[in-house]
């Protein structure tokens, strides 16, 4: 191995990042993930949805397959840079039942000392991390819940993914991004992005240093979040570069 000698470059872009994308039901989640790169796209859908778009896809109905089409992708990506886990919810049950049937019990909680837990994270976080690895952009999508957060005083009300447990955990510090899609307006009919977190809604990101933070809300459009991403996620010193370019010419 040899160590680098230069600094890598930004690439955070909507079809390089880990993302976990979550909404309430027929809000367009899936529509929307399918038009990040939308020939470059593999969907894994791990349940029935996707019947109203024109997608490439390969179904998974249990662990096994979701490891064979990580193998698959590791062979040859072919033409796919963006991976969209439909749901991520189905896909961490599908990893507790193969851990489960491996340890030859019934729910994770009948291992002693939290063992049967830690097993599924462990598993879940070694194959989810192969097909990152891969250096493929990967959309998880999830439902979204709402959920009683305790506070010092009381507690609130909070809209948070419906994935839970060791899952949502990883998750949450895995990704580069926590997108919420949500309606939104006078009328409650507007489809928007939520890309920063609130009291009463969990979202954010990474950005890099010295970079703004995208714009929130932004409407609930592929489009537009590219070119929020390419507009906002620069470093101030890149910016400053381009400003001056164009005062240049």
């Amino acid at each position: 191995m040899t160590l680098p000698t230069e600094k890598s470059a930004q690439t955070l872009s909507p079809d390089k990042v880990k993302a976990l994308l979550y909404g309430p039901p027929k809000i367009g989640k899936s529509t929307f993930a399918s038009q990040i790169n939308p020939d470059h796209t593999l969907f894994i859908p791990t349940e029935p949805g996707l019947g109203a778009l024109e997608v490439f896809e390969a179904p998974v109905s249990d662990w096994a397959g979701f490891r064979a089409v990580g193998g698959e992708l590791a062979k040859d990506a072919k033409q796919f840079q963006v991976v969209v886990i439909d749901t991520v919810d189905e896909l961490y049950r599908m990893c507790s039942d193969h851990v489960c049937a491996e340890l030859g019990i019934k729910h994770p909680s009948d291992a002693d000392y939290g063992k049967g837990w830690s097993a599924v994270r462990d598993e879940f976080a070694l194959r989810v991390g192969k097909l990152t690895g891969l250096g493929l952009g990967v959309w998880f999508i999830s439902h979204a819940e709402d959920r009683e957060v305790k506070k010092k005083v009381g507690s609130k009300t909070v809209t948070q993914p419906s994935l839970t447990g060791q899952g949502r955990k990883f998750l949450a510090g895995f990704v580069d991004f926590i997108f919420l899609a949500t309606w939104e307006g006078d009328e409650g009919d507007e489809r928007v992005l939520r890309t920063q977190g609130a009291e009463h809604h969990e979202a954010g990101g990474r950005v890099p240093e010295g970079a703004a933070p995208l714009p929130d809300p932004l409407p609930l459009d592929a489009a537009v979040l590219r070119k929020a991403m390419a507009d906002s996620l620069k470093p101030k010193a890149a910016k400053k570069t381009e400003q001056k370019k164009e005062g240049e010419k």
